[in-house]
Order: C-alpha cells, then structure tokens, then sequence
C-alpha cells in the first residue's frame, strides 16, 4: 500500500504564489493515493483572505490528511467487495430512487392541498372507526403535587369537588400558590403510560380509573391529588378529539399516494400514445 503525500513545501508555495498573484499550474500535486490525485486548484476555496498563511497552511494541511485517509478507505472498501455485490447496480438504483424522491418532494410542494377540513376528519372517522381501538386507557384529570402538611386541605378537596367556572379559577389560584406540580385540564385526553410518567414512586392501573373519582396518595413528604374527569379503558374505541391529528396525517399521506399514482397514470399513457413506451410480448 503506497500513497505520497507533498504538503509543507506545496502549501507554502500555494500561499505565497497566491498573493503575489501569479497563474500556478494546475497540475501542481498536493497528494497521490493509488493513483488519484489531489490537485492545488481543487483546495482554493479553502484558504480565505481574512485568515493568516499559518491558519491557511493548517486549514489545507488538514483537508489534504483527511482526503487520503478517505480515498484509502475506499480503495480498500472496493478491494474487499463480495464477489456478489453489484456496486454499479447499487449505485444505479440509488441515483434512480433519489432522483424520483426529490421530483416527487417538488410535485407534492407544487400540487398538493394539505389543507384538511373538520368535516373530513369528521367522516373519515366514521367510516374507520374500527383502525382507533385504544391500546392503552386514556384519561381526563386533575393532578395536584402538594408539600405537606396541606395548606387549607378542606377547602381544597371542596374546590375538587366542583366543576362551576368560579371554583375552576380558585382550584387554579390555590395551585399556582400552593402546588408544586399541577396539571388542570379537563378538555384533554391523557394516555395512562403519560400520567404515570408524573407521579413519583407509585403508578395507577386500570383497576383505579372512575369516572368522577378523586385518589389521594402521600408520598415523600407530599400529597398528591388525582381527580378522574373521564376515562376510556384499553381496546375502546378512542374520541375523535384524541385522534384528530392522527386522521390528518393519514389524510395527507393518502391524498400524497393518489396524486404521485395519477402524475405517473398520466405521464404513462400521454407517452404510450407518443411512441416513447413500447412493451414487447
């Protein structure tokens, strides 16, 4: 294994040929791995002219190491294919399936409405019910991290048994004062494995979850309030509200899949009846 590297003595005169500003050939060599060449003119855009010719000599220095130590790997990578290993085929089916990937990217950017409407997620719903079986409970709740002992704990469990807009905003003032953690949201659905996540050193199971319940735990000098506004037990079928950005995603993936399968139906027959497709029996 040969390769011959000219760095110190050829950079240095690349430098100072540079700023007297004379044509230096371009068959000036900077190295030479099996063969292939790196060449002076094929490093000029590395060296800028705000940097000193000791930062630029390095700055080219490093690009030439590199470049060997690249062009080697490869060498040695194409000596040691499998004997049944096509690279040109490979490299063919790649160039085929970028090429098409990007024209597909333009046409959809170009083309396509990504617009999905209410009513559409609406029906597609309807008519799939059946793909949004729950693979785990969801729930609504409130969750209430507290230190102890529990400030005011009788008007607190008071405020939780109420659902009025009123004593919502003074169960929000008394956690914003009190709580350490708090979640305060009876219009979005949580997925059980996600509230899990927040509570400290114990879980809930299925065999917890009520409708309208209120489970308290302490824990490390803590309590935690857990009231259950609504609950969907695993294998149910899911709310629309919880899989309305799911249906939107699989709208536009299948609005995607028609419009490439048309462009291609189109492009296929204008260039049958040019005479540009011919298939032989």
């Amino acid at each position: 294994m040969k390769y011959f590297i000219y760095i110190n003595f050829i950079v240095f005169a690349f430098l100072f040929s540079c700023s007297r500003g004379e044509q230096e050939t371009s068959e000036s060599k900077l190295a030479m791995v099996f063969g292939k060449s790196l060449y002076m003119e094929n490093v000029e855009g590395l060296v800028s002219d705000n940097i000193t010719p000791e930062d630029s000599a390095l700055l080219i220095n490093s690009y030439v190491e590199s470049w060997v130590r690249d062009q080697l790997m490869t060498k040695i990578a194409e000596s040691n294919l499998p004997p049944d290993l096509n690279i040109d085929k490979l490299v063919a089916e790649y160039r085929s399936s970028l090429v098409r990937y990007n024209y597909e990217k333009a046409l959809l950017e170009s083309q396509m409405d990504s617009v999905v409407s209410e009513r559409e997620i609406q029906l597609y719903f309807q008519e799939n019910m059946d793909q949004f079986h729950l693979v785990s409970s969801i729930l609504r709740c409130y969750i209430l991290k507290i230190a102890l002992p529990v400030p005011s704990e009788s008007k607190l469990e008071k405020l939780l048994g109420k659902s009025d807009p009123d004593s919502h905003n003074q169960l929000l003032n008394y956690c914003s004062d009190n709580a350490e953690q708090f979640i305060i949201n009876d219009s979005t659905w949580y997925q059980l494995s996600d509230i899990n996540q927040q509570l400290d050193g114990f879980e809930l199971k299925d065999e917890d979850l009520e409708k309208n319940k209120l489970l308290q735990q302490e824990l490390d000098n803590h309590k935690y309030y857990i009231l259950i506004k609504d609950v969907i037990l695993e294998q149910k079928i899911a709310p629309l509200s919880f899989v309305q950005n799911q249906i939107k995603k699989i709208i536009i993936h299948n609005r995607k899949k028609k419009l490439i399968k048309n462009t291609i139906e189109d492009m296929y027959q204008k260039e049958l009846e040019r005479g540009n497709i011919k298939i032989y029996n």
